[in-house]
């Protein structure tokens, strides 16, 4: 951790590479549920993790489903902060240092300098291909923030089956 609360880049790097489990397989976006006069269907995931406290928040919107976000949420004493959110295709975004414009399905990532610059730390975003909807995108995260479901507490052995 950084100075002011900040969260470094190499801590940002450690949290989405450390390993982290679901309890259930696969997730499940039946689940998603309509909030009280909102337009976007919601749910969250919990995360078992060790050291970085995380958990999975999935949005879509009712009325575009290509307009949905599969999110890393990581939480210390400062509160919680979006560390990766996976985009569809919601109009354009516009990298606010570079200037590039991106349409289409995009990544998002936390950094120090949005963090210090800017308003939105996880202002910063790629383009990328990898998904196309949702149900992608939700696959290609799990395996990107290291994600697995969790083992089983203790294995048996034969004798155990006593």
């Amino acid at each position: 951790m950084g100075e002011e609360g900040i969260l470094t880049d190499d801590v940002v790097r450690e949290i989405i590479n450390e390993r982290k489990y679901l309890a259930d397989w696969p997730i499940d976006l039946k689940k998603l549920k309509a909030e009280k006069n909102s337009r976007h269907l919601r749910m969250e995931v919990p995360l078992d993790c060790q050291k970085y406290p995380c958990r999975v928040a999935i949005r879509q919107s009712v009325d575009r489903p290509t307009n949905f976000s599969v999110i890393l949420i990581y939480r210390n004493r400062n509160g919680d902060h979006t560390i990766v959110r996976y985009n569809g295709y919601h109009g354009e975004h516009k990298n606010k240092f570079t200037g590039e414009t991106i349409y289409g399905p995009h990544i998002h990532k936390l950094t120090e300098l949005y963090q210090r610059l800017t308003d939105k730390p996880e202002g910063y975003a790629v383009a990328t291909n990898a998904y196309v909807d949702i149900y992608g995108a939700v696959n290609v995260f799990v395996t990107d923030m290291n994600i697995s479901i969790k083992p089983p507490a203790k294995n048996r052995t034969l004798e155990g089956w006593e």
